[in-house]
């Protein structure tokens, strides 16, 4: 029975797998913009920074990447996956606004805020990457 189930999963992803390729290279640019975000909302998830102008330029970066995702229609299977880089997305921006509000009142709760924003965003990220890998591979049993 398992392997029946195992054969089935094959033929679908060996169906879908073109469109599963073309959303990877579709979202690339994006994860990879988040990718080169990554020490700066790291820097915010440790409340170790970043400056003012460096958070400015990731503003610019990550609506940027957001642009990109908004941009692409996942397949049907990919949605959440989807979802997941999107949210992490949003709440990188969250953390950089949220970072540069910190610095301009020196308010902690806020920085604070801002570290759990990126933190939140890390953890999306990784989370999106490591569920878009299983997808771009054949199934196996579990």
């Amino acid at each position: 029975d398992a392997a029946r189930r195992l054969r089935l999963a094959r033929d679908r992803w060996l169906l879908r797998a073109r469109e599963y390729q073309a959303y990877s290279r579709q979202i690339a640019d994006g994860v990879d913009m988040l990718g080169r975000l990554r020490s700066v909302v790291d820097d915010i998830r440790e409340l170790a920074g970043p400056s003012r102008r460096a958070l400015l330029r990731a503003q610019l970066r990550v609506d940027e990447a957001g642009l990109l995702f908004s941009r692409v229609t996942p397949p049907d299977d990919l949605q959440p996956v989807h979802a997941l880089f999107v949210s992490a997305v949003q709440l990188a921006a969250n953390a950089c606004r949220q970072r540069l509000n910190a610095i301009a009142t020196g308010d902690d709760r806020i920085a604070w805020s801002a570290s759990s924003a990126a933190a939140g965003s890390l953890m999306l990220l990784d989370r999106a990457q490591k569920d878009l890998t299983r997808w771009l591979k054949p199934p196996t049993l579990p």
